[in-house]
């Protein structure tokens, strides 16, 4: 990552000695390097900001009366964990479908304080609809970014524990 800082200088100083030498071709490359470099920077930071709601809905459930440390939480998604305090790492299958459809259609759901579930706009339309009616209430509060994709976040707690 240091390295990526000092990709700019070095591209100037690589256009410096090919224009000191005249060299059309050593110009036209560097060019090319550094339109590329220039794309790759604006994808990624359209990857970033697509993902920003995961980080949002994360930093929520950490702010409500510590999170992880004090409730507990489930999410299907390693970024909310994350930025909710959860500093283990789970195995893959821990964040599978599966795995949620297993929790709503028990009981166990329901000794959770926070369900925070990611859905994506491309996923399964049916989910969302029974997953609703097995918890049987709406989300608390919702994320979202611009193409669809969301995490729905319920809050088990006692009323009297809720701060938002």
């Amino acid at each position: 990552l240091m390295l990526i800082m000092f990709v700019p200088f070095a591209i100037t100083r690589l256009y410096q000695l090919a224009d000191a030498r005249g060299r059309v071709a050593a110009r036209t490359v560097t060019a090319a390097l550094a339109l590329v470099l220039l794309v790759n920077s604006a994808e990624g930071l359209d990857r970033v900001t697509t993902k920003r709601y995961l980080r949002d809905a994360g930093d929520w459930i950490a702010g409500q009366s510590g999170a992880y440390r004090n409730n507990k939480v489930y999410s299907n998604n390693r970024m909310v964990d994350y930025y909710a305090g959860k500093r283990e790492v789970e195995l893959d299958n821990y964040y599978s479908a599966h795995v949620v459809d297993a929790l709503t259609m028990s009981t166990r759901w329901k000794r959770l304080h926070f369900l925070a579930i990611n859905l994506e706009a491309k996923g399964e339309p049916g989910f969302y609809r029974n997953f609703r009616y097995r918890i049987g209430k709406e989300p608390d509060i919702i994320f979202e970014n611009p193409r669809g994709d969301k995490v729905l976040i319920y809050d088990f707690r006692d009323e009297s524990e809720k701060h938002y």
